[in-house]
C-alpha cells in the first residue's frame, strides 16, 4: 500500500502513522535509541513491520530520540532509505524534540520539552530549535525522566529509605539481590533498562509521600536546570508544551513545580506529537 509515513521513535516505543489518500493507519512497535541501542535489531523490526503490513512508503518523516549528532542523523537517513527502497531525498530525519516543536508551534516562539524514558527541552522560533543547556544523557542527566525517577527509587530501595510496604513490594516483584543489581548496572550495562522498569513499577505507588517526594525532586531539577533557562531566554513566553508518558502521568506534579518557579506560564501536556504531526501533514 503506497503511503506517506511519519515515525515518532522513542527509546521505549515507536509510533508510526501511514497516511493514505483517504485514511490514516497507526501502529506501535519496539522503541530505539541510536546512541546505545542495537541497530541490527532496530533494522530487523522495522523491515518486518514494512513487510507484514505491506507498506510501500513514498516519503518517510522520522523523528527520533538520541539523534544528537549529524553522524547519527546521516546513518538513520541511510538506514531508512535502504529499508524502504527510497532515495534519501525522500527521507527526512529529525530529533524527537523537533517533532514536538513543529507540532506545537503557532506563530510565536515557544518552549518545548520531553519527559519520557529520557528528557530534553529547547526553544523554537518557527525556524530554529535552540538550546540554552545541553542534555547529559541518562548517566549524568535526563532529569525528570523515567530513567532519573527510576534511579532515585532504586537508590532509596537499596539504602532502605522506603516505607516497609513499598520496599517489600519491590523485593517481591524484582527479587534482586544487591549483587544482582550491581551486576546489571556495571557488568551488563543495563542501568537505563533497570531504572526504567523500576519507574514503571513504582507508578502504582505514586500517591505514597516518599515516591511523591522523589518525583517532585526529579521534576524540580528538570525545571531548574533544563526548562527555566529556556523560559528565561524568551522575553514574553506564554506557554510551555510538554510531551511524553512521564509528563502526562505526573502532570499535576509537573504543573506545581513549574508554576512555583514560573507562575505566569501555561503548561500543556500530550503523550506524543504524532497526532499533531498528522494534522499538520494533512492540512498542507
Amino acid at each position: 500500500m503506497n503511503c506517506q509515513v511519519i515515525i515518532d521513535c522513542g527509546a521505549t516505543s515507536t509510533k508510526i502513522a501511514c497516511i493514505h489518500s483517504s485514511r490514516v493507519e497507526k501502529y506501535t512497535i519496539q522503541g530505539f535509541n541510536p546512541q546505545h541501542g542495537d541497530w541490527d535489531t532496530f533494522q530487523t523490526k522495522l523491515k518486518e513491520f514494512f513487510i507484514e503490513n505491506d507498506i510501500q512508503a513514498m516519503v518517510i518523516e522520522f523523528y527520533g530520540a538520541g539523534l544528537s549528532s549529524t553522524g547519527l542523523i546521516r546513518r538513520m537517513k541511510s538506514t531508512l532509505g535502504l529499508l524502504a527502497g527510497l532515495d534519501e531525498d525522500h527521507v527526512d530525519v529529525y530529533s524527537d524534540l523537533y517533532a514536538c516543536a513543529i507540532a506545537s508551534y503557532g506563530g510565536q516562539p515557544i518552549v518545548v520539552g520531553i519527559l519520557g524514558t529520557g528528557s530534553n527541552a529547547g526553544c523554537y522560533d518557527g525556524h530554529l530549535l535552540s538550546f540554552q543547556t545541553k542534555s547529559l544523557g541518562y548517566l549524568l542527566g535526563d532529569e525528570g525522566s523515567a530513567t532519573d525517577i527510576g534511579k532515585r527509587v532504586l537508590k532509596a530501595y537499596v539504602y532502605k529509605e522506603l516505607p516497609d510496604a513499598v520496599h517489600d513490594a519491590i523485593s517481591r516483584h524484582f527479587n534482586l539481590s544487591h549483587e544482582a543489581i550491581l551486576k546489571l548496572i556495571y557488568e551488563d550495562r543495563k542501568l537505563r533498562s533497570l531504572a526504567g522498569t523500576f519507574s514503571k513499577f513504582m507508578s502504582q505507588f505514586a500517591d505514597e509521600p516518599c515516591i511523591r517526594a522523589i518525583i517532585y525532586q526529579s521534576f524540580n531539577e528538570y525545571v531548574r536546570r533544563r526548562l527555566s533557562p529556556e523560559i528565561q531566554s524568551i522575553s514574553e513566553i506564554e506557554s510551555v508544551h510538554m510531551f511524553g508518558a512521564v509528563a502526562v502521568a505526573y502532570e499535576d506534579v509537573l504543573r506545581h513545580v513549574a508554576l512555583s518557579q514560573h507562575p505566569d506560564i501555561r503548561i500543556t501536556t500530550a503523550l506524543s506529537p504524532l497526532d499533531l504531526l498528522i494534522e499538520r501533514h494533512i492540512s498542507k
